[in-house]
């Protein structure tokens, strides 16, 4: 009875505190609202804050709000550019076809590999056998950088399965030496082109995209590329999430950008060029970022890239945070590699108009600017600790701006997601499962972009298909670490009964479980 009693007692000391704090915070929003005038009126310049204090942490909160200001307008920058490209790419996703051309210049078809599963490759060869191009005219170069006894398993089945189907197939192998740009280059080599399609082995084309590609070339592009859509090989919630972002946002960052007459860039999925521009480039680097450095070089030298805006290639989509965790830091990492090397090029060049230049700039910094999510935490963590209740009017400005243009966002993609043929609920979940991500992602995101500036990025390939089950790429450390760091802090605030910056601590412990929880396919 006396330990029933004793957990009433507590249970009731508990409820009177909350009480006693939902009072507090009532009467304190009362007379905020009675200073709003003065606030208005310009009397705060730091912003309304209940109490005064000392004066070396004004200038603590003065460096605070120059460094947020600056973040804020650089994502509003990106969110200008998101809802300019979504408004193009509402307006029509889909258009008439063509399934034959004038002339058939021959063309290679070149496929790289490496520890691929021979099913995969066979695949491959299964879809390309089913393309819109006349047999004669195109050939495969499977260039492969695996061991000599295990490149022959390779050519016994590729050879058996081409002579069935009646293709035209080489098989190359080479000793593994850089990256993949050097594999290409070196099958380049035994090509017989004028024209020169690279494309990834787990890529699926559409069967007129041949044609598509070469319309776009002999109208006066020099490289070309696709628009794509993801697909799922293994059915994770992860996985259909991200599938739905992807083909929305796809249609916003490729589709939208191109049509905006932004800087395009030819995707490493799926590249067709002229032999003669693949020539005067000297080939691919031997680099991470090998389709970045393709394209910015490509476009410095005055060559046109074009995008195929009415049909879809189709790319494996990751099925978990991890996968997602290793695709997101080479891209980062990929973006700010090109960032250090070309953008001062960029700047200077005299073949990119300035939208050109600046939307160079919103491309190569789009994943690193994920790093602002943990920055604006810290940010709004230190604002509370100050009794900053409401930041100055230019802060404010900014905030509104940011959430409007997000809503902006939202609704775009709302109405590209409807045309992509999925349904609001649909739609809505899988940005809200992705945004939860993102804020996990935002840690390593800005670990990886710190280190990228200094250092080259070593090419890690993002497991695929069933490669992914026994796949150990990434760690979850610093996800770990950041959620009993968060943790910690949110117990500590319940403590000092900060109720308010306690509940987003948790609120953010949630997000950081549920990426955990959604590492590892179940």
């Amino acid at each position: 009875m006396n330990q029933e009693f004793n957990h009433y007692l507590n249970f009731t000391v508990v409820t009177k505190k909350i009480v006693q704090n939902v009072s507090m915070i009532t009467e304190k929003y009362r007379s905020i609202i009675a200073l709003l005038p003065q606030y208005f009126r310009g009397d705060y310049p730091y912003g309304l804050i209940l109490q005064e204090l000392p004066k070396n942490l004004y200038t603590i909160l003065l460096v605070t709000y120059i460094l947020y200001g600056a973040l804020l307008t650089f994502i509003i920058l990106q969110l200008c550019a998101l809802n300019l490209y979504g408004v193009k790419a509402a307006r029509r996703i889909n258009k008439e076809v063509k399934l034959s051309l004038p002339r058939y210049p021959y063309l290679s078809i070149i496929l790289p590999v490496k520890n691929e599963p021979i099913e995969v490759i066979e695949d491959m060869i299964k879809r390309l056998s089913t393309v819109i191009y006349p047999r004669d005219r195109f050939e495969i170069i499977i260039v492969s950088d695996d061991p000599k006894d295990y490149f022959e398993k390779i050519k016994c089945r590729v050879e058996s399965i081409s002579e069935k189907l009646g293709l035209n197939v080489k098989l190359l192998n080479r000793e593994p030496i850089g990256y993949r740009g050097l594999a290409y280059n070196y099958a380049v080599n035994y090509a017989k082109g004028e024209i020169l399609a690279f494309i990834d082995i787990d890529t699926k084309l559409p069967p007129n995209y041949f044609i598509e590609a070469i319309n776009l070339l002999n109208n006066g592009y020099d490289i070309v590329s696709s628009s794509w859509r993801g697909y799922v090989t293994l059915p994770t919630s992860v996985a259909r999430s991200l599938k739905v972002v992807y083909d929305i946002f796809n249609e916003l960052f490729l589709r939208g950008r191109f049509l905006c007459k932004g800087f395009t860039i030819a995707g490493g999925s799926n590249v067709v060029m002229k032999r003669r521009v693949f020539e005067q480039l000297n080939g691919w680097c031997n680099c991470s970022a090998d389709d970045l450095d393709l394209s910015i070089r490509a476009r410095l030298r005055g060559f046109k890239i074009g995008l195929i805006t009415n049909i879809y290639v189709n790319v494996e989509v990751p099925p978990n945070y991890t996968i997602l965790k290793s695709q997101s830091a080479r891209w980062l990492a990929n973006g700010v590699w090109a960032l250090r090397n070309y953008m001062k090029s960029i700047v200077k060049s005299r073949n990119l108009s300035l939208w050109e230049k600046i939307d160079a700039f919103l491309w190569l910094t789009q994943y690193p600017s994920l790093s602002a999510i943990p920055l604006s935490i810290v940010i709004s963590i230190l604002t509370y600790l100050l009794n900053v209740i409401i930041p100055p009017i230019p802060i404010l400005t900014l905030q509104i701006i940011f959430t409007l243009l997000s809503f902006g966002i939202f609704f775009n993609s709302i109405i590209i997601g409807k045309k992509c043929g999925y349904s609001i609920i649909d739609i809505a979940g899988s940005l809200g499962r992705c945004a939860i991500l993102s804020i996990a992602l935002s840690y390593s995101a800005l670990i990886c972009t710190l280190k990228a500036l200094f250092k080259e990025w070593s090419w890690i390939p993002t497991p695929k298909g069933v490669k992914v089950l026994s796949s150990k790429t990434g760690n979850l450390v610093l996800e770990f670490t950041v959620t009993l760091l968060l943790t910690a802090l949110a117990v500590s605030f319940i403590i000092l009964e900060n109720y308010i910056l306690s509940m987003y601590l948790l609120m953010n412990v949630v997000f950081m479980l549920y990426a955990l929880m959604n590492s590892r396919i179940r």
